[in-house]
């Protein structure tokens, strides 16, 4: 009887460990996942922002800031640098506040998605 109970255990301790493992593995996967695309949103805002950073006042430019507020909103960095910008802009500080506010903001941004910020930063 001893040993009907211990191939007994044995089964079912394999079989939760079998079970929890597959359980871990899928959780890690998709927190690694989540993190990825995460940051792969946040490349590809701080590829659309940059890529209109000369044309502040146009369209494209506007739905970049826009997508900053959603991509980054986990970034106190990046939401005070998106205000402080806008409050430089709508207000009408001149454009060297304005460039000032544009570099801080794409640092932030590029700090934030872990991307490397060591590009010409001449506006």
């Amino acid at each position: 009887m001893m040993g009907i109970e211990m191939t007994t255990t044995t089964i079912v301790i394999t079989v939760l460990t079998a079970l929890l493992s597959g359980l871990a593995g899928a959780l890690l996967s998709t927190a690694v996942y989540v993190s990825r695309e995460k940051r792969t949103f946040k490349v590809n805002t701080l590829k659309k922002f940059a890529a209109n950073r000369y044309a502040i006042m146009g369209d494209d430019f506007t739905k970049a800031l826009n997508e900053i507020f959603v991509v980054f909103n986990d970034s106190e960095e990046v939401m005070n640098a998106l205000s402080d910008f806008h409050r430089i802009v709508t207000t009408r500080q001149g454009n060297t506040q304005a460039n000032d506010g544009l570099v801080r903001l794409y640092k932030a941004m590029c700090n934030n998605a872990s991307y490397e910020n060591n590009i010409r930063l001449d506006f």
